[in-house]
């Protein structure tokens, strides 16, 4: 039988989310402590967090849950980390405007603004191409 994972939980913009920390998810050495940390994230290292799940294979439609969206942010930064979310970054800069992939790189700065209330105006999402509405 399997343990059953212990949730951490982040908060991301004051907002306390539960999620199980992928290293601790069916491990079964005990956890003899816990670590907090702020990190400071803009609106397109989210944005590049959530590219990661669907570029990967994610529907876009599992992320209109709200909750599910808040979850899936932390544990991508955790799980992925900082160098994967850069890597991300990269990509999505390097799409070609008007591409599906561009695309789905515009429809995911959109559940962020809606997430997170704060239309996204940055360099990165001018270069992509996104327009709003």
């Amino acid at each position: 039988m399997m343990p059953q994972s212990r949730k951490a939980t982040g908060h991301v913009d004051g907002r306390p989310v539960e999620f199980i920390p992928t290293h601790r998810d069916g491990n079964t050495s005990p956890a003899t402590m816990r670590v907090s940390m702020t990190v400071p994230v803009s609106l397109e290292d989210v944005t590049a967090a959530l590219w990661i799940l669907v570029d990967g294979g994610m529907a876009i439609e599992e992320l209109e849950d709200d909750e599910f969206a808040h979850m899936m942010v932390v544990e991508t930064l955790f799980a992925e980390g900082g160098t994967a979310i850069a890597a991300a970054l990269a990509v999505m800069d390097d799409l070609p405007p008007g591409s599906e992939r561009a695309e789905t790189a515009a429809m995911l700065r959109a559940r962020v603004d809606k997430l997170y209330g704060q239309p996204l105006a940055s360099t990165r999402y001018e270069l992509a191409g996104g327009v709003r509405s």
